[in-house]
């Protein structure tokens, strides 16, 4: 069976397309994945670490750094929460990441899920490690800090 010219278009626009819809996901997963660690250059470790952070209360309070970390803001203060182990898709925008607790506080060896986005299947799950206390950098420290 022999292709027509038009039909040799449409498949050439329906790669180009794809390849282009590949290109725009990935360059916009790229940017919030360097948004998202320049947050964490704001930052400075204190080396005070905890098990447990009062006044936590929903998950925009939680920023995913990569799959290892977790930004975490109670109240005023924030927290870096270095997990027990690895947590596949933790940072990927096309999950997003449920709490296992309840309450304003959350603690070391609590449960979190990654649920898909677009299917609402449970991915997988991580327990959260001990919580870092983090300093805010003046800005021109910070400033000093993304230039180098």
């Amino acid at each position: 069976m022999q292709h027509t010219d038009e039909e040799a278009i449409m498949r050439l626009r329906l790669v180009l397309i794809s390849t282009m819809l590949f290109g725009a996901a990935s360059a916009a997963f790229g940017g919030e994945k360097a948004a998202k660690e320049t947050a964490l250059a704001k930052y400075k470790e204190t080396g005070e670490r905890v098990d447990c952070i009062s006044g936590f209360g929903s998950a925009d309070q939680m920023t995913p750094i990569d799959e290892t970390q977790i930004l975490f803001r109670a109240g005023k203060r924030h927290y870096l929460n270095r997990l027990s182990g690895r947590c596949n898709n933790l940072d990927s925008p096309f999950y997003y990441v449920k709490r296992e607790a309840w309450g304003s506080q959350i603690c070391k060896n609590d449960r979190l899920t990654v649920v898909d986005s677009s299917s609402g299947i449970t991915a997988g799950f991580c327990r959260l490690g001990e919580f870092e206390r983090l300093e805010r950098l003046p800005d021109e420290a910070q400033e000093t800090e993304e230039a180098a």
